[in-house]
């Protein structure tokens, strides 16, 4: 029996949906007016890495990741949720699967992102969202050309090339 999704969940999944559909303009509704955003990594290595402050931040970050990249898949593998002192869920962290053509190079990633979700009392909107990804792989799709598919297939040797 399958558990029932909570508001939480169900945010996250609305905001993948209209991401890999490439309506950014849409998740504007999920977002609260003085959202923060951070995509780890070192400025000037990882693309598009830092902090986004406000709405307008955010969603300028998300056209210039959908102009950047053709985004193939998006499949949300699950959810975790916190409820802190036994209340409604406030966080949650999802563990979620893209693959990507980079616009500018051609090539291809397969990965698997972290996102850890803050939402407001009322489980509406989002207002802090940080992302975790596998910095190498997806430095390498944008930085260099040619056709190889960059992946995180897991082996004995951890990530590598196909």
């Amino acid at each position: 029996m399958k558990a029932e999704k909570t508001q939480g969940a169900e945010l996250a999944d609305r905001f993948f949906e209209l991401l890999g559909l490439g309506r950014s303009d849409a998740v504007d509704g999920l977002l609260a007016d003085e959202v923060e955003f951070q995509v780890i990594g070192r400025l000037g290595i990882v693309p598009m890495a830092g902090a986004y402050q406000g709405r307008k931040a955010v969603l300028g970050y998300l056209r210039s990741f959908l102009n950047e990249n053709n985004l193939v898949d998006t499949t949300d593998q699950f959810h975790l949720e916190d409820d802190e002192d036994d209340r409604e869920f406030h966080r949650v962290s999802s563990h979620v699967n893209i693959v990507s053509d980079v616009r500018s190079t051609g090539r291809r990633y397969d990965l698997e992102f972290l996102y850890k979700w803050e939402l407001n009392d009322a489980l509406d909107k989002v207002r802090n969202l940080t992302l975790y990804y596998s910095t190498w792989h997806l430095t390498e799709a944008f930085m260099k050309g040619g056709d190889d598919l960059v992946t995180d297939r897991r082996g004995r040797r951890g990530f590598f090339r196909c």
